[in-house]
């Protein structure tokens, strides 16, 4: 039974990562085809205005992150402390304040569209060409900023709520909208980069109403309610969204200073860097995606105050994530002149040289960046904020500017390119100082970097742990928790009682679940708090014992008789599906 400990938050993980990836992959391939039709057929100053518009991309991102970050922790504590209103006046409220806000970023668009067309374009005189054009594509984006806005919020809530076939399929609806409304606007409509920004918001819309109405499941959770609106929750979520935008704002300077050293370096040098950033777009999706796992679950466990599942799922996604990253990092290194060509002339073979060697060199930091991103968006999962910017201050802004200013300055060009590496390298190690220093905990246990509180959990005297894949192993563990209520001072008739409740709800899993050994197990937890609790988390279809009752309560009331009496005797009963597994929390 203890080899099916791990198999709960591996299959959870799993079945997340992948469409996590999938989904940040397709929308960094909406910008990139969006980019190649405008320079394929509205020519150099189109493709130069769009080029413009970065900067104010990254503006609403940040504003998007602050956002889906937040509420994607509160939500997740909420619901790992088994309170699912909480949870929903959280996204509630943060959905009103987020089209509050984008309604006020739109209308400021609108009535100072030329002064940030100038602004994003440095001056009116140094673009007078292609000002005009910035401005167009700025007005046709401006009525889907908000649903911009919105869809990484969307995507993280869906994830949540464990539906991850709409996330995948809105987020493909959007690209498909949006590069055949590109191609309509080009060659049938001609409305240059006013259409090409109109059917990018069409298609931001047709994403978002897609979530919402088309494929939304019978399990969701949250649906925005003005009852449920208290702006006073709102600060909590953006106190928790803001590592994020402190995050955005340490990696433009740290581009900036590499932009910068290489400039003064090498010109070849810094159209090799802008190959490697736009290949490396094509890999980070790959870390952000498992990470984003982590982060999620974190904050689920830290709301369940479990802290074995914590260290179990610190432990898995370390080994899981360096290992992904690592095959990852060997199959960029071998396979670079083939990925280098897709972006770069060879009848260019300086750069083309250049590019290959920067790539080989950068891809080395992979595996050691996967490893402190995970210990990041853990800190930031459990809301240990100032782990969190220590991490990521280290990481990707002082460490990467001072090894870059100063290998550049000694070894040139590839101490540059070397100083991705030694800045990971001198992130970890100073993570590892922290956690000796600070914490006084030994850098090499996993446990010294779940940054608990002692009386985060109940003491392990008090609390029983272990899980099942079959009836006989249920059957087990309700008897060694009969013997451990005993033990724990009890009288036999209770005992026996969380006993039956133990197995009742195990059979019910087994029996209406469609349970799979293979991919499904169900963990049991007891604990004594003042009173007796029992949690039973299992990764198989939602199952509400509540919820059945109410629906078989005129039925014969000797049918499944087990459930009605649990839930009869129970003080307490308390049920949420989130990230693809219910929790069940019974308090005897």
């Amino acid at each position: 039974m203890d080899d099916n400990k791990n198999k709960l938050i591996a299959s959870v993980f799993r079945r997340s990562m992948f469409p996590m990836i999938m989904t940040r992959t397709i929308i960094f391939l909406g910008p990139l085809l969006n980019g190649i039709i405008i320079s394929r057929f509205l020519g150099s100053d189109s493709i130069a205005a769009y080029g413009l518009y970065i900067p104010f991309m990254f503006f609403i991102l940040i504003i998007a992150q602050l956002f889906s970050d937040g509420i994607q922790n509160s939500c997740a504590i909420s619901l790992g402390e088994g309170n699912v209103k909480k949870a929903r006046k959280f996204y509630s409220s943060s959905i009103a304040t987020v089209i509050l806000v984008m309604v006020a970023v739109t209308a400021a668009l609108w009535i100072f569209l030329e002064p940030i067309a100038e602004f994003l374009s440095s001056s009116k005189e140094s673009a007078s060409n292609f000002l005009p054009i910035l401005e167009d594509y700025l007005k046709g984006l401006s009525f889907g900023l908000i649903f911009y806005c919105m869809i990484p919020v969307q995507i993280e809530i869906k994830f949540l709520e464990g539906n991850k076939k709409a996330v995948v399929h809105s987020v493909i609806l959007q690209t498909i909208f949006n590069v055949v409304g590109g191609l309509l606007n080009v060659f049938y409509f001609h409305g240059g980069m006013f259409g090409m920004g109109l059917a990018e918001s069409i298609s931001f819309c047709i994403s978002i109403l897609s979530v919402i109405f088309i494929f939304k499941s019978e399990n969701a959770i949250f649906d925005f309610k003005f009852s449920e609106v208290d702006f006073k929750v709102v600060p909590q979520v953006l106190k928790i969204g803001l590592p994020t935008a402190a995050d955005r704002f340490y990696k433009s300077v740290q581009i900036f200073t590499v932009n910068k050293t290489l400039i003064a370096l090498s010109p070849v040098a810094v159209a090799a860097y802008a190959g490697v950033n736009t290949m490396n777009n094509l890999f980070n999706p790959i870390t952000i995606g498992m990470t984003a796992c982590t982060f999620t679950l974190a904050g689920i466990f830290r709301g369940e105050r479990d802290k074995d599942s914590l260290e179990r799922l610190m432990s898995f996604s370390l080994k899981e994530i360096f290992k992904i990253e690592l095959g990852v990092a060997i199959f960029a290194i071998v396979t670079a002149p083939f990925l280098v060509s897709l972006l770069v002339s060879d009848n260019n073979p300086e750069v083309f040289d250049a590019t290959v060697t920067a790539f080989r060199i950068f891809m080395l930091y992979l595996p050691v960046y996967a490893i402190n991103h995970v210990l990041q968006k853990y800190f930031h999962g459990i809301n240990e904020f100032k782990l969190v910017y220590a991490t990521s201050a280290m990481d990707n802004l002082i460490y990467i500017c001072l090894c870059t200013i100063l290998l550049g300055h000694f070894f040139g060009v590839i101490g540059v390119w070397s100083a991705f590496l030694i800045s990971e390298i001198l992130t970890f190690v100073s993570i590892m100082a922290i956690i000796y220093f600070v914490k006084r905990k030994s850098p090499f246990k996993v446990e010294s970097y779940l940054m608990l509180p002692k009386d985060f959990d109940v003491d392990e005297k008090d609390r029983f742990e272990n899980s099942a894949v079959s009836m006989d192993e249920i059957i087990s563990i309700s008897e060694a928790v009969r013997k451990f209520c005993i033990e724990r001072g009890e009288n036999k008739r209770n005992a026996m009682l969380i006993a039956l409740t133990i197995e009742e709800m195990g059979r019910n899993i087994l029996q209406w679940s469609n349970f799979n050994e293979k991919k499904n197990s169900i963990d049991i937890k007891v604990f004594f708090k003042g009173e007796w609790f029992i949690r039973i988390r299992d990764n198989t279809p939602p199952f509400n014992p509540s919820d059945w009752l109410k629906v078989h309560e005129e039925n014969n009331a000797t049918e499944n008789i087990g459930i009605r009496m649990i839930s009869k005797i129970a003080k307490e009963l308390k049920y949420v599906s989130a990230m693809g597994m219910n929790n069940l929390t019974i308090k005897i």
